[in-house]
């Protein structure tokens, strides 16, 4: 990776630890330039100018854990805990950070979640906004004593925590944005820029019980936590956002999970918070996930919504867990199957590495929409993995087997792949999203996705491989990446994160709006 003539001077930097909150570019003070905003596993959200150089009231920081909750360890009366500062001084570990203009007045804010489940927020100096941070509903933060039983196995109980990125979203029509974020306790918490919740917020993500009455007894596998960031969009053309997201509830009996659409007021809509003819099953071939890391890689990934085919009506895109993915409409009914039809050389495999695949289904990664053609309508890509492959590397008793994972891109409109994928991958992508930027002067874009086997690679819409990438890290990037044009001079950078807390910073093609014809 130092090697790279794209790398920029005095990158890699070391942050320290696990910059677990995906970077974005921002313009935080209004200077016309855009700043690196990212987040640590440590309780830390940094603010890089384009020099690099960190922005005056950066870093901030989440609390200590000794403050999150009086029964954490570090309140312990134990020598390790008061003589090592480094444990003492622990901090609340963030998942994800949003920024917005929350109060609609031209200001950015920075919103972070935490794997304690707090919400705190920042303003563009650096400073907590008031009403922040907020803590989550208390009655979640222990188990009872003898912990109760859950029903079937696989079933969880409730508990305080998270693990993605908040949204941001018009909820209420005044204006301003309202923060949203899941929890591992079930619920979907919606906070005004003054950290008041909105009215109707909370939201219990649950199967109606109309569901549950039709899966046959000890056949319900209860999950009740939300591990992904909830989407935001107006899909049904309300002038509010709807909320999606994905539940980890799974009917073993017809391999079924289900998807949630939600109310933009809530628990206070008539007839409750769930939108018509939600929530929406989705089979797969592996159903109720319970293999190797089945406690983040149930159920299905993140929603992705978009207008894909120029109607002005926007759809919304998941993936089940060792399935294809699935455009749904408004009222939750299928739009388009999205086959992952494996058809491309690299399907044949590698013996005796890889078995022959002939599809691929979604496993750990996350799907996102972009227009590779530059044709002007989007499509759907997500790193994959191969059905035979996942199959033969799970059931085959006291026999090694790879997993054969691909980048894979559809076109929306019929549901094939686009000529050229699936492409080679060499690891799992775990919660990674594709990045979509024009990195050609031929008007196409590419998919940038990375692995947990420290490669960064950017397909255009042939499956070629564009200029300059591979990249390599030698680190396992954490979760997503992002592209921008920091100094607003048409040069691109693409910044990454690394969980061995190393921040990747390289200059990628001039900028070239894809669509321009130029």
């Amino acid at each position: 990776a130092r090697t790279d003539p794209s790398l920029v001077d005095g990158f890699p930097k070391s942050i320290g630890t696990e910059i677990s909150a995906a970077p974005s570019f921002v313009d935080l003070n209004g200077k016309r330039e855009l700043d690196l905003v990212f987040a640590t596993n440590d309780g830390l959200v940094h603010a890089l100018d384009p020099s690099g150089k960190q922005l005056k009231g950066f870093p901030v920081k989440t609390h200590q854990l000794r403050y999150v909750d009086r029964n954490n360890p570090q309140n312990y009366p134990s020598d390790s805990y008061k003589s090592v500062a480094a444990l003492r001084e622990m901090r609340d570990p963030i998942s994800g950070i949003a920024i917005g203009d929350l109060d609609g007045n031209g200001s950015q804010s920075i919103v972070a979640a935490t794997t304690s489940g707090w919400i705190y927020a920042w303003n563009r100096a650096g400073k907590a906004r008031e009403g922040f941070p907020v803590p989550p509903d208390p009655a979640y933060n222990t188990d009872d004593v003898p912990t109760p039983k859950t029903g079937a196995n696989g079933s969880r109980a409730p508990r305080r925590g998270n693990w993605s990125a908040p949204s941001l979203g018009n909820l209420e029509g005044n204006g301003k944005l309202d923060i949203l974020m899941s929890s591992f306790d079930g619920h979907v918490y919606a906070l005004r820029p003054d950290g008041t919740a909105v009215p109707g917020w909370p939201v219990k993500v649950t199967l109606p019980q109309s569901i549950k009455e039709t899966i046959p007894a000890g056949k319900l596998i209860h999950d009740p936590k939300l591990m992904a960031t909830p989407a935001v969009g107006d899909v049904l053309g309300t002038g509010l956002d709807q909320v999606f997201l994905p539940g980890y509830d799974c009917n073993d009996a017809t391999n079924q999970v289900y998807v949630y659409g939600l109310h933009s007021d809530g628990n206070n809509h008539v007839g409750g918070p769930l939108l018509p003819g939600w929530p929406s099953p989705l089979t797969s071939a592996s159903g109720c996930y319970s293999q190797s890391i089945d406690f983040v890689n149930e159920g299905s990934n993140a929603a992705s919504i978009a207008d894909f085919d120029g109607s002005g009506t926007k759809r919304i895109a998941f993936t089940p867990t060792g399935g294809f993915p699935k455009i749904l409409n408004g009222d939750g009914t299928l739009h388009k199957d999205l086959v992952g039809a494996c058809g491309t050389d690299t399907c044949h495999g590698v013996p005796p590495y890889y078995r022959t695949d002939l599809f691929t289904v979604g496993v750990t990664s996350q799907g996102a929409f972009g227009d590779l053609s530059g044709d002007g309508t989007p499509n759907y890509m997500q790193s994959t993995a191969g059905a035979l492959t996942l199959t033969a590397s799970l059931d085959i008793a006291g026999q090694a087997s790879l997993i054969h994972v691909y980048d894979q891109a559809w076109d929306p409109s019929d549901g094939t792949t686009l000529s050229g994928f699936p492409t080679d991958q060499e690891g799992f992508p775990f919660f990674n999203s594709p990045v979509v930027t024009s990195l050609t002067d031929d008007n196409t874009a590419s998919m940038i996705a990375s692995n947990d086997s420290y490669w960064i690679h950017a397909r255009g819409p042939d499956g070629t491989e564009a200029p300059g990438f591979p990249k390599w890290t030698g680190q396992w990037t954490s979760f997503g990446g992002v592209v921008g044009d920091p100094k607003l001079d048409k040069q691109q950078y693409l910044a990454y994160g690394s969980r061995e807390g190393q921040l990747f910073l390289w200059k990628v093609a001039s900028w070239l709006p894809v669509g321009s014809g130029q």
